[in-house]
């Protein structure tokens, strides 16, 4: 897994090009018919089979098939995913507890988000845990408290 971006990949399924690779290798893998069997990867809406195939190709020894207009396309996509995350499902929620939440960006595999209100270390993880859930559960999420410049110190990259 060298030199691949940390992205996210399939949107409906959640899975990120480092939980694919890793499905793809221990499973030993070689069509996008057989991720799809094992993960369903480019079995739903099938948006994601072109980037399944090139991690394929890629992973068999083939020259990489992301292109610069690819990683622009995909980190739309999850700072659009992001946003709608906050805004339907996070925002709500938090402002019963007197919390506010702040997209601030998001790219690769991590999101930044800003967080105002009493410091709560269960409220920070809950976040974690929601974006984690609703978008990829390799992603970083990096919380930033009021207007300090330095993330929570819990904030930890997810486990891969």
């Amino acid at each position: 897994m060298s030199g691949h971006l940390k992205r996210l990949v399939c949107k409906c399924m959640g899975l990120s090009d480092t939980r694919l690779r890793r499905i793809i290798e221990e499973e030993h893998l070689k069509t996008v018919h057989e991720v799809t069997a094992v993960c369903n990867a480019a079995g739903t809406c099938g948006s994601c089979y072109l980037d399944v195939e090139g991690i394929l190709k890629e992973l068999a020894g083939e020259p990489p098939g992301f292109t610069d207009e690819d990683r622009h396309y995909a980190d739309m996509e999850l700072r659009l995913r992001v946003e709608a995350s906050i805004e339907n499902g996070l925002a709500p929620e938090l402002a019963k507890k007197d919390f506010e939440i702040q997209f601030v960006d998001a790219y690769g595999l991590t999101a930044e988000v800003r967080v105002k209100g009493e410091r709560d270390e269960s409220v920070l993880k809950w976040i974690e845990d929601r974006l984690r859930e609703y978008i990829a559960g390799d992603l970083e999420v990096v919380i930033y408290l009021n207007r300090d410049d330095d993330p929570w110190p819990g904030t930890t990259p997810a486990a891969e």
